[in-house]
């Protein structure tokens, strides 16, 4: 059996494949809220012998290191019914804007898989269901 995930799109998002290596999906609002910064997500898997804690530290390092002027707020590891979940809550500033970003991350069969989403901050009250419901969901999930 496949230990790939499934995504549910959200209405009026778009997903488009990814050129990057191990970026699987992109996604974006098919609007821009009123901050002009358009929503986006993005699929990840990593092939990885790290624990969940491990990894999270490695992405941790990954994020602060991309994004500059970075301020890591929340960064979690939450029992779920089928497998722990590392979550991590990342402030940053692009192009002018001030960004939240939230990753969540699965580690299956040896394979990381995260899904992070990125908004203005403003935007976040407006998104927040929204990213608490884009959850990757695997084939043993009950």
């Amino acid at each position: 059996m496949s230990s790939e995930p499934t995504l549910q799109i959200p209405p009026r998002w778009v997903s488009t494949p990814s050129t990057t290596p191990r970026v699987d999906l992109l996604l974006a609002a098919d609007w821009l809220p009123a901050s002009g910064f358009r929503p986006r997500a993005m699929v990840a898997h990593d092939p990885t012998a790290a624990s969940l804690a491990e990894f999270q530290s490695q992405l941790i390092s990954t994020y602060l290191a991309a994004l500059g002027e970075a301020d890591l707020e929340e960064a979690e590891i939450y029992p779920c019914p089928a497998r722990e979940m590392s979550y991590l809550r990342l402030w940053h500033r692009n192009d002018g804007y001030d960004l939240m970003t939230e990753a969540r991350t699965w580690l299956v069969d040896g394979v990381a898989w995260t899904i992070a989403a990125t908004v203005e901050h403003t935007d976040y009250p407006d998104f927040a269901d929204l990213f608490d419901e884009l959850l990757l969901r695997f084939p043993d999930d009950e």
